[in-house]
């Protein structure tokens, strides 16, 4: 494996959707809760929901199936969506239960949304989940952060050329994946945010 590859597939990992879910909700409690008991239990709930429960999933199924964690199959890769949308949805009540600010309540229904979306897709075709992801990142984390959340917008072509590079998907699905997150998250959030 060349030096760049290597690369790529580090970064890859690194840009693995459960850790950009956990990266963003983490910037968005830091820059919008106070420091409380209250914030600490948003904070502990939108990570486990986002991240770490579907994270255990992904590393469960893999070990059961004997698949890679990028679970390349797309047909394989359904069953990981649903216990992610399950989890995303869940987390979405008990942030809202909490009392949560909306922002952050509702990128988690966003996720939710947005997960059974590439589902649908992934039954007849295979989109870049890991840019959509970021895409969804830069949305929220520009709306929380105003102007200076742009450059939010770097992961997005950062985890496009990951997945190039490595050729787990091909050029359609990148964009794909980058225009869906974008626009769906945009839609969803002008949305939420006004009623929760």
């Amino acid at each position: 494996m060349r030096i760049e590859e290597k690369h790529a597939e580090i970064a890859s990992v690194l840009t693995h959707p459960v850790v950009i879910t956990a990266l963003t909700f983490a910037i968005l409690d830091i820059s919008i809760l106070e420091s409380s008991i209250k914030t600490f239990m948003i904070f502990i709930t939108s990570i486990t929901f986002s991240s770490v429960i579907p994270m255990l999933s992904i590393f469960l199924w893999g070990k059961l199936r004997g698949v890679d964690v990028d679970i390349p199959d797309r047909m394989e890769r359904l069953s990981m969506l649903l216990t992610s949308t399950a989890s995303y949805f869940a987390g979405f009540f008990v942030l809202y239960y909490l009392g949560s600010p909306s922002l952050i309540s509702s990128l988690m229904l966003c996720y939710t949304i947005n997960t059974l979306v590439a589902v649908i897709i992934s039954m007849y075709w295979k989109i870049s989940l890991h840019v959509m992801t970021a895409a969804s990142a830069f949305v929220a984390i520009t709306i929380a952060l105003g102007p200076i959340g742009l450059v939010a917008f770097l992961m997005i072509p950062v985890v496009a050329w990951c997945r190039l590079r490595i050729k787990r998907h091909t050029l359609g699905q990148t964009v794909a994946g980058a225009l869906l997150g974008i626009v769906l998250t945009i839609i969803e959030l002008f949305i939420f945010v006004q009623i929760l």
